[in-house]
């Protein structure tokens, strides 16, 4: 029936795809009748860490069934390096970023097939943040204050709190001062909104079987479709007067939305010059950077404050953030942020214990004859692989003691290098040092090859800034033992309910 009514469907792609899934080692076994599939996909909701842990110790390739989509091929660590160095011609990164936000049907197909944006931010904004640290750290202060007081205790939720003052030092770097001040603070909350309606009607849209999708779509979008209206209320008027100027005199504005401008006046763009295009690729920006670096602040705050050496490891960061500050004449700039070790560590501990996906490294087959991997496995065009990197963070070959909160684990090594390699001014570590933004084959948070994260930078520095702000001028209080993650299908997510404690320090 499903041919009568497609015609046009690849038949022998399916058949070769489910030939190959029959073929798989699977962490569980193998879902064969549509009912046991069906079974099989929703119980990966909540089953997700237990398939890979079981499936990490087979040391071969294996089969995880998904909830949204089709099967996903987890590949050991010894395949990792064969894939991420591939050519784009075999393998698909942007396509999976668009099968994760359902971009066919939530209107951003041609933006994530075109992803202008993030090329914007790996030759402009890495280049541009040692002048944009000052503004970044003023916008953060900000937002601390706005959401977390500067008066007595105070119970404020941890997630949400975090998400709000992310998108402020976002937004600030994104389009300006204009945009992400209290003089528009709708436009951050309607884009942060716009971000998560995207990924809930990705995933209700995923859900579906490929025939219905069509139809539920404009029911699973509206509410990111209003949304994306108010967002371009407010921001295709502020967009269309920069444009005007951009053609006719020098512009002082430094901010991602000027370099789009800017960059497409050269090319000569004019579909990309339109303002609601350029609304749309500032809220792409929003969506790539504000939620997964809220998820990793807020695992951060809580691994720190939730650890039995909270006293040691605080006043471990207080002194070093104390020191660097005021070295560096008590204003924040990218070299006293390079400087700070212990925080960099501290986040990054909470990173590898906590990523915010248990697979990374995702790719889609693209050659259309498939790949051949290591002599010992054909994967067949369109099937997607990963890796567990949840799995990989928490392997004893790698790490001492994987499964415990050491937020100095990777300073006490960088401070050893030091001795050897340090900078001019004796106080920097060595470029050469692993820190936080460093990928390897076993810290994969941020990917790992020339397709890693080109905004890991931004949001380190983010983060760090952030952190430093806490333990300097915050008392934090968190009852009880660290609240557990959530983990929806290989997403794992920081409990969102959670209230914490801050107070001003005195």
């Amino acid at each position: 029936m499903f041919y009568l009514l497609f015609p046009a469907s690849p038949r022998p792609l399916i058949q070769r795809r489910h030939h190959f899934w029959e073929s798989q080692k699977w962490a569980d076994s193998r879902p064969k009748r549509w009912s046991q599939r069906s079974c099989s996909k929703v119980s990966s909701i909540s089953r997700s860490r237990y398939l890979l842990y079981e499936g990490y110790r087979m040391l071969t390739p294996f089969a995880i069934p998904q909830f949204n989509g089709d099967p996903v091929l987890i590949l050991p660590p010894s395949y990792m390096k064969d894939i991420i160095t591939r050519s784009d011609l075999d393998v698909s990164l942007p396509l999976v970023a668009e099968h994760n936000t359902a971009a066919r049907y939530t209107g951003d197909e041609y933006i994530v097939r075109n992803p202008v944006h993030v090329d914007l931010v790996k030759r402009q904004l890495n280049r541009h943040l040692k002048c944009l640290t000052a503004d970044i750290a003023d916008e953060l202060t900000l937002g601390f204050l706005e959401q977390w007081g500067s008066g007595q205790y105070k119970s404020v939720p941890l997630y949400t709190s975090c998400m709000k003052i992310v998108s402020r030092g976002a937004n600030r770097v994104f389009c300006g001062a204009d945009l992400c001040r209290c003089r528009n603070p709708n436009f951050l909350e309607h884009s942060r909104r716009y971000t998560q309606n995207i990924f809930a009607a990705a995933a209700l849209i995923n859900l579906a079987p490929a025939w219905l999708r069509p139809m539920i779509s404009p029911f699973a979008t509206y509410p990111a479709s209003r949304q994306l209206e108010y967002c371009k209320a407010i921001a295709v008027p502020l967009i269309e007067t920069r444009l005007k100027a951009a053609h006719g005199a020098f512009i002082s504005q430094n901010d991602a939305l000027q370099w789009l401008i800017e960059d497409c006046i050269k090319r000569g763009d004019a579909v990309e010059l339109d303002p609601v295009m350029l609304c749309r690729r500032l809220l792409r920006l929003n969506m790539a950077a504000i939620h997964t670096t809220s998820i990793s602040i807020t695992n951060a705050i809580l691994d720190l404050y939730t650890s039995p050496e909270t006293t040691r490891f605080v006043g471990g960061l207080r002194e070093e953030c104390e020191r660097t500050l005021a070295a560096h004449g008590g204003v924040w700039n990218k070299e006293g942020i390079d400087a700070l070790v212990r925080t960099d560590s501290a986040i990054k501990e909470s990173m590898r214990l906590r990523s915010f996906g248990l697979i990374g490294t995702n790719r889609i087959i693209t050659n259309p004859c498939g790949l051949d991997l290591d002599g010992k496995i054909h994967i067949p065009f369109g099937v997607q692989v990963a890796t567990p990197i949840d799995a990989i963070h928490r392997d004893a070959t790698f790490y001492e003691r994987p499964e415990v909160y050491d937020a100095f684990r990777f300073s006490q090594s960088r401070f050893a290098n030091q001795v050897y390699h340090h900078g001019p001014d004796g106080s920097r570590p060595s470029q050469s040092t692993p820190d936080l933004t460093t990928t390897s084959d076993t810290f994969l948070v941020f990917g790992h090859g020339r397709h890693a994260c080109p905004g890991r930078f931004f949001a380190s520095q983010e983060m760090k800034l952030m952190l430093a702000h806490v333990v300097l001028n915050y008392e934090v209080e968190i009852k009880g033992p660290r609240p557990e993650n959530r983990d929806i299908g290989t997403a794992s997510l920081p409990d969102n309910t959670v209230q914490i404690a801050v107070r001003p320090r005195r």
